[in-house]
């Protein structure tokens, strides 16, 4: 009784928050049933309080509290065994993108991304729970301010978890690395994380096909990640301005930025091209012009130095060719440059990195 109640709520969940057709119901009905199990449906009137429900995490954890029990998942496979019915629960991902270009033109970019967002809160793929335990607050150093932000959300693997990793035979890796396109819908391992109730929208950035996700584990609103569809390495280079302004293009709602591409500086997953954004203003927005400067061929730019913790050059600009190639040429120039009484070196050998000492 007990599974074919869970099942029920499951379905009256899908219907209010995940946009499960009535015409699907007894379908989906009947793979939970052989998930399960159970032989057949619930059969009285179902008296469970679905609009109280914000984030899945009750249905989640009695669904957990039943594979364990029942034998269909062990400690270790139980988060993927529910990510894996939540995945189920979510719309195919060409369902997901034909609703979000229609909800676009009907209503919005904003309109389509709420829809996106909710549903990836609503499948558990978004850890909106998790995200409220993070730390956050403001630096203020006289007009400029720092967000800091301690993540709690994200899961750490404990020693027993490392030492288990180490007893897995390694071969050839699937997908490639957590970022790439065949990451959606895949059932996980005990290395790599569940992403069957992933959903992503594709988008078009500098001729090439790339698509956009949100972070399960966000840093601020709305936190998405850009990535490009081929497992190629992270690079800045003369084409990345015409990459960030076709973005910020498609979605006008949103800021954009790229990690160097640098192992040193550059973070961690550089051997896949991505860059992170959101529904959110950076302080470094805020930030005035230290010193202005000016450049015959761009005269239609306002180029200046910001007053900023590190060196930021702010270009503005009507003309969105004209700011792509200024940003080009800026791109350029600093690859190239060294000042060695300055302490700043562009290589050692043939490997570029970033200055040395002072700033």
């Amino acid at each position: 009784m007990e599974g074919k109640l869970l099942i029920e709520k499951l379905l009256k969940y899908a219907k209010s928050y995940l946009h499960l057709n009535e015409y699907d119901e007894v379908y989906v009905r009947n793979i939970l049933l052989s998930i399960l199990k159970i032989p057949c449906p619930y059969e009285q009137d179902l008296d469970f309080n679905i609009q109280s429900m914000d984030v899945p995490d009750k249905l989640w954890q009695e669904l957990i509290r039943y594979a364990l029990d029942n034998g269909l998942a062990d400690k270790d496979s139980a988060e993927r065994f529910c990510t894996d019915i939540f995945g189920l629960l979510t719309p195919k991902p060409s369902e997901i993108n034909k609703e979000f270009l229609l909800i676009r033109q009907q209503n919005g970019i904003q309109a389509a991304c709420d829809y996106l967002y909710d549903i990836c809160v609503k499948n558990g793929y978004i850890q909106k729970t998790a995200i409220a335990k993070n730390l956050k607050w403001e630096a203020k150093e006289g007009d400029n301010k720092l967000e800091i932000t301690i993540n709690l959300s994200k899961p750490e693997k404990s020693n027993k978890d490392v030492a288990k990793l180490l007893t897995i035979p390694q071969g050839k890796k699937y997908p490639d690395c957590v970022l790439c396109k065949e990451n959606e819908g895949f059932e996980g391992t005990l290395t790599h994380p569940a992403r069957r109730n992933l959903r992503t929208v594709k988008v078009n950035l500098g001729g090439e096909k790339w698509f956009m996700q949100y972070s399960p584990y966000a840093y601020y609103d709305e936190h998405c990640i850009v990535i490009n569809e081929e497992h190629v390495p992270m690079y800045v280079d003369q084409k990345t301005p015409d990459k960030l302004l076709d973005f910020v293009d498609a979605f006008p709602n949103y800021f954009i930025g790229s990690n160097a591409s640098l192992p040193i500086v550059g973070g961690s997953i550089l051997n896949h091209e991505h860059y992170q954004g959101g529904r959110h203003i950076m302080p470094m927005h805020y930030a005035k012009i230290k010193k202005q400067y000016t450049k015959p061929e761009f005269s239609d730019l306002n180029v200046g130095i910001l007053d900023w913790f590190n060196s930021v050059i702010q270009i503005e600009g009507k003309d969105r060719q004209s700011v792509a190639a200024f940003g080009a040429e800026v791109i350029t120039k600093w690859k190239e440059f060294s000042c060695p009484e300055c302490e700043i070196i562009n290589m050692t050998d043939k490997t570029p990195h970033l200055q040395k000492g002072r700033r």
